[in-house]
């Protein structure tokens, strides 16, 4: 998965193949925007786009959280895997699940829906 930002509230037109796709980049909370992408036509579009570089840019790449083995975890040793993470808020929170892990904005509008989410991936916000 690739992660596209900008400094601004982004929307653009790319080439796929024969045809044409719209690009909306989604609001986030520090300014600017994002787009998350794993499609490799998607991604070749937005990589000619002629302001690609200057309007937006590549940010980082995600890759694929490896699928877990049958085998059992004790207790102890998967409280040595959960991560301890500060953040200011519940928004810096949403922000952090978003950005790392690439969850979907809609699916995060509670606090009970970013704890879950949050509890998924192994981590515990720690409110400052």
């Amino acid at each position: 998965m690739k992660v596209y930002k900008s400094k601004s509230q982004v929307s653009i037109n790319i080439k796929i193949g024969d045809g044409h796709a719209h690009i909306n980049f989604s609001s986030i909370t520090a300014g600017g925007s994002v787009f998350y992408t794993d499609d490799a036509e998607v991604q070749k579009g937005i990589e000619s786009h002629p302001k690609f570089g200057k309007l937006f840019k590549f940010d980082r790449e995600i890759l694929p959280e490896p699928e877990p083995t049958e085998a059992k975890v004790s207790e102890e040793s998967r409280e040595e895997t959960i991560q301890k993470i500060k953040v200011s808020d519940l928004n810096a929170a949403k922000d952090y699940l978003c950005e790392r892990y690439g969850a979907s904005r809609t699916k995060l509008r509670s606090e009970k829906a970013i704890m879950a989410a949050a509890s998924e991936k192994g981590i515990i916000f720690d409110f400052e």
